[in-house]
């Protein structure tokens, strides 16, 4: 999905009495978004989405297709990628039980809704 879409799909989110969602952007690359390509997409989604936190997931084509190639889970294909640290930092956001392994810290864990 491109920004634009994404800005849009937040500003309809926003009018339902729901948590503030967690956006999670991946392939980001500098080749596609210019440089500092993680930080033009924040200031986009803040300027237009409103949204402080943005989560990046780095671009990893390479790991990826291993993971598929093999038949196996990325954290076994490449423990140390830091896709696997980024996927691990969002689990560790959305719910406690995941340890947080991706060297950041918890303070943006988010409210959670049970249905």
């Amino acid at each position: 999905m491109g920004l634009q879409r994404l800005v849009r799909g937040v500003q309809e989110v926003a009018v339902l009495p729901a948590p503030r969602p967690l956006v999670v952007v991946n392939k980001v690359r500098a080749s596609a978004a210019g440089p500092r390509p993680e930080r033009t997409i924040r200031d986009v989604l803040g300027r237009f989405a409103g949204l402080e936190e943005v989560r990046m997931l780095p671009w990893a084509p390479d790991d990826c297709d291993e993971a598929v190639l093999t038949g196996r889970a990325l954290p076994e294909v490449r423990p140390r990628s830091p896709l696997v640290a980024a996927v691990a930092g969002v689990a560790a956001v959305l719910d406690e039980r995941c340890p947080d392994t991706s060297g950041t810290d918890r303070r943006s864990r988010r409210a959670r809704v049970r249905v």
